[in-house]
């Protein structure tokens, strides 16, 4: 009898670039570098892509026309970086403490 698919089993071990829409560009874009730790690696046309060393981790997308969301929706979103090894993340918690 063949083994059912697990779809776990095939899925891709690292996400491309996460993109964001968000209204205001600084005040986020300064979260995720100052808070976070993610370095600039570029800038222009109401954009800023953050990373690590050269690797686009996630492209922020200024539009201070978006609209809020809902009261009724959560609005929440959920982005995990992995990090490569258990003392990156040391490193890493050190820095956020």
């Amino acid at each position: 009898m063949a083994q059912p698919c697990n779809p776990l089993l095939t899925a891709p071990h690292r996400i491309a670039t996460v993109a964001l829409t968000v209204r205001d560009l600084g005040r986020v874009a300064g979260f995720y570098r100052d808070a976070l730790g993610l370095a600039p690696l570029g800038e222009g046309a109401g954009e800023v892509t953050l990373g690590v060393g050269r690797v686009p981790l996630l492209r922020l997308r200024g539009d201070p026309g978006a609209a809020p969301g809902s009261p009724r929706e959560a609005g929440l979103f959920h982005t995990a970086f992995l990090l490569p090894t258990r003392a990156d993340l040391a490193q890493w918690l050190l820095h956020a403490a």
